[in-house]
């Protein structure tokens, strides 16, 4: 079986960053189901060895377009623009916001109420993401140039609000376990 490319071919989606997470879902069951390399135990290895990529490709591209950073990038991806590794932001604003939210995880631990701080920093990560996420939907719709540059901010952006919830869950299981 011959599979497309396209992550969002693969799972019969339209390629837009809001996506029906329930499509993707039952689209991934079935294609574990078809490809998985357990119903092909008596092909010949050629078939295995497909069965094989084809799976891992299926996982690739759900892991992908569940998460809504990845999913973005790979959306700038499709259109030919590639969010560089690794780059600063220069954005006195986001990069001040951002050390305030540092110091703010390291004051949780000898807070009196440590639970109360991490929700509310959990909140705080969560609703500027959201607002970081409607931004990349406006410049992603309109696609120029020009927008998808500041698309790929966005998504940069992102990448360190889901760096920064990773912490937070780790801080978490450090006081709380």
């Amino acid at each position: 079986m011959n599979l497309p490319d396209n992550y969002f071919e693969l799972f019969g989606l339209a390629p837009e960053f809001g996506l029906d997470q329930s499509k993707l879902l039952s689209q991934y069951r079935t294609l574990q189901k078809a490809l998985h390399p357990d119903r092909f135990t008596q092909a010949d290895d050629h078939q295995k060895l497909i069965s094989v990529q084809n799976t891992a490709l299926v996982n690739e591209a759900y892991q992908t377009l569940k998460a809504d950073t990845s999913r973005a990038e790979y959306l700038l991806f499709q259109a030919g623009t590639v969010v560089p590794k690794d780059t600063t932001i220069q954005e006195p604003e986001f990069l001040i916001s951002q050390m305030e939210l540092r110091e703010s995880m390291m004051d949780v631990e000898g807070s009196d109420s440590p639970e109360d701080q991490l929700d509310q920093l959990r909140e705080e990560v969560e609703g500027s993401s959201g607002k970081i996420k409607q931004e990349f939907i406006g410049h992603w719709e309109k696609g120029c140039e020009a927008e998808l540059n500041q698309a790929v901010l966005c998504v940069q952006k992102l990448k360190f609000y889901d760096k920064l919830a990773i912490e937070l869950d780790h801080l978490e299981e450090q006081l709380f376990d």
